[in-house]
């Protein structure tokens, strides 16, 4: 698993993953997915014809890249309510059918980015392993690229959308890093076609996906 990988872009209090359905095709999640969710969504997803994302936040790639790849393969729709961030793109990404419910998807950087700038950003990266070598981080980062890949190029979305410098704030002492909200307008620029619109006032955060030291951009 690369779960450490990725620590410092899991930004957001999410809860725990729930799966939900309304036995007419439709499925609902909410927080952050784990193995245990996985598990009962590729089975749910058998059935179903439209995904909701209601507060879904980010959690352990290869988890979220799986359930992605089968919403691509049944041609499910998607929608979001509230707030689909980081990881939870590349689920509303699978979509046949995009929808903004009100809702807005926020975008960080993706692990094609860190590989094409490992000399700027290889020193945000905890090795777990102190006798690893950082080598093996980047070797790590591009298997997981590949994956990444396997679900973006068959959408043909342009790599411009995740190429954000992160941005460090640190001055409430804890962790904060960018990632940018985009626009319905916005996203078609990067190929991605999105019915609905964003709901500019719930980007401050009345829900626990995120707090306040979050910094983030609206294009």
């Amino acid at each position: 698993m690369i779960k450490f990988l990725f620590s410092f872009l899991i930004i957001f209090n999410a809860s725990a993953g729930v799966v939900q359905t309304n036995g007419a095709g439709t499925l609902l999640l909410s927080g952050t997915l784990d193995q245990a969710n996985q598990k009962s969504i590729l089975k749910e997803l058998d059935s179903t014809k439209k995904v909701i994302l209601n507060d879904v936040g980010s959690g352990e790639l290869e988890i979220y890249l799986a359930i992605a790849k089968k919403m691509m393969a049944k041609k499910v729709d998607v929608e979001i309510q509230n707030a689909c961030i980081a990881t939870c793109v590349y689920l509303f990404l699978a979509g046949k059918n995009k929808t903004l419910n009100n809702g807005f998807l926020g975008v960080t950087e993706n692990t094609n980015y860190y590989v094409k700038n490992w000399d700027k950003v290889k020193e945000q990266f905890e090795n777990p392993d102190k006798n690893a070598k950082k080598e093996d981080l980047l070797k790590e980062l591009k298997r997981v690229a590949a994956m990444e890949n396997r679900i973006l190029a068959p959408l043909k979305i342009k790599p411009e959308m995740f190429e954000r410098l992160p941005i460090i704030n640190n001055s409430r002492g804890e962790n904060a890093y960018s990632f940018v909200i985009y626009k319905p307008e916005t996203l078609k620029k990067y190929n991605v076609q999105v019915f609905g619109t964003i709901k500019i006032d719930s980007i401050h955060f009345k829900n626990d996906l995120m707090k306040n030291n979050n910094l983030y951009i609206i294009e």
